[in-house]
């Protein structure tokens, strides 16, 4: 297989990239970051399958350049997996100061940079199903984006990250019905309590679990059937 995980420089991101080269079924691991200055811990992984790229989701011109280099590797392969893991979450405080900003910014990197990786390399996802290979999208969300689920904005101020985790799901949902009939599987994960920079010291689970499950439930579990859903770590089923 050959996977694209957004956001590796660290975290969950980080987590993947190192989990997915223990599986000798993965072939090629291209891995993102937005600065060269924060991948110390990437670029120190030593494995000829790991290519590292920087690209920026809120500069489209960015993620051209990496399609076509990802492009040039893989040939008529075409990409298995896009892991849509970059994110950002900063605290709004509804009752505080306007920070439109903040507000535009969260937006931009959680629901439109994965909406443009989308639009950008569908077509190598497609590739992958002509080749008679799996292929999917996988959504890197958060349970309390879940609009079945919400209960009102938490404890930290978490309200602009859930709607852009709302949004990340309609894409998901909608991209599942318009490429059934393709074969290439949309869906929407949420990694659960992670104790990373985001997750917060409190969180119950480590990187390294939660990297696990996951990786093997793209790489062990994941069908068609599974297109348009949303899915906590070992594939439960969590309500839209």
């Amino acid at each position: 297989m050959h996977i694209l995980v957004t956001g590796a420089n660290r975290g969950i991101g980080l987590g993947l990239v190192r989990e997915l080269l223990k599986h000798d079924e993965v072939k090629h691991v291209f891995a993102t970051h937005r600065h060269w200055a924060d991948t110390k811990e990437l670029m120190s992984i030593n494995d000829p399958r790991l290519q590292v790229f920087e690209m920026e989701l809120m500069e489209h011109i960015t993620i051209g350049s990496v399609y076509l280099k990802i492009r040039d590797t893989v040939g008529e392969d075409g990409l298995n997996c896009i892991i849509n893991n970059a994110g950002i979450f900063d605290a709004y405080d509804i009752n505080g100061p306007v920070k439109r900003k903040m507000i535009v910014d969260m937006i931009e990197v959680n629901s439109i940079g994965p909406t443009i990786m989308n639009q950008g390399f569908l077509p190598q996802l497609r590739k992958a199903v002509r080749a008679g290979k799996r292929a999917m999208m996988v959504n890197i969300s958060d349970e309390i984006g879940s609009m079945t689920l919400c209960r009102g904005t938490t404890d930290r101020k978490a309200l602009i990250y859930q709607m852009s985790k709302a949004s990340l799901n309609m894409l998901t949902r909608s991209m599942a019905v318009d490429c059934k009939k393709e074969k290439v599987a949309y869906l929407a994960l949420a990694p659960g309590s992670v104790k990373t920079e985001m997750g917060g010291a409190a969180a119950k689970d480590t990187v390294e679990e939660v990297s696990r499950d996951m990786v093997d439930s793209i790489l062990h579990k994941i069908t068609m059937e599974h297109t348009g859903g949303f899915f906590d770590r070992k594939m439960n089923p969590i309500p839209f």
